[in-house]
């Protein structure tokens, strides 16, 4: 397999949504010393062209990178998705949603790696699919707004129609088991 690292990217951040579950605006919650925004900042900067964070919220302007709106507002992950799609200058995108503080530089490598481009690529692990954290194709623009205007909202679903590759990430998971920890609630007081 061939990798795909002459190519160029632009960094999609997940952090708009309501965060119902979350109670606050989860990107901007602060998260062992820094935002949950500045996490995955930090991971997409050195593989990434332009950064682009997808909120409604224009706070995140202050963190440097161009902050897009959902063109389609309240259609969740797949709403901010498209958005960063539609707003995004370079064939291959890298999406993360900001609530995943413990992804590392190596499981993006790895990701780009066994990836050859041709299609849109996330992690596949133990019986669970990570669709926030992915390689995903400008041309498919279209196709998810098609199931965003058919109110086809779940993320397994446009995986399916878009023939995502998963990509087997057992063994990094193995070595590393919260590598997709996911913040959902906010930590309970201590």
């Amino acid at each position: 397999m061939e990798s795909i690292d002459n190519k160029v990217f632009t960094g999609i951040v997940l952090a708009g949504g309501k965060s119902s579950r979350f109670g606050e605006d989860k990107g901007l919650h602060l998260f062992e010393g820094q935002s949950l925004v500045e996490y995955a900042i930090a991971l997409l900067k050195p593989f990434c062209a332009e950064l682009l964070i997808v909120s409604n919220d224009m706070q995140y302007a202050h963190f440097g990178c161009r902050v897009v709106s959902d063109v389609f507002k309240e259609k969740g992950p797949m709403g901010g998705i498209h958005a960063g799609l539609t707003a995004s200058t370079t064939t291959h995108n890298l999406v993360v949603s900001c609530d995943m503080p413990r992804l590392t530089p190596d499981a993006l490598d790895y990701l780009l790696f066994h990836s050859d481009g041709s299609a849109c690529c996330v992690p596949y692990h133990f019986d669970k699919t990570e669709p926030l954290f992915g390689l995903y194709l400008k041309r498919d623009v279209g196709v998810i707004e098609t199931l965003i205007q058919q109110n086809n909202l779940k993320m397994m679903n446009l995986l399916d129609v878009l023939g995502a590759r998963k990509i087997d990430f057992d063994l990094l998971v193995t070595q590393t088991p919260d590598l997709f920890f996911n913040l959902n609630h906010p930590p309970k007081n201590k």
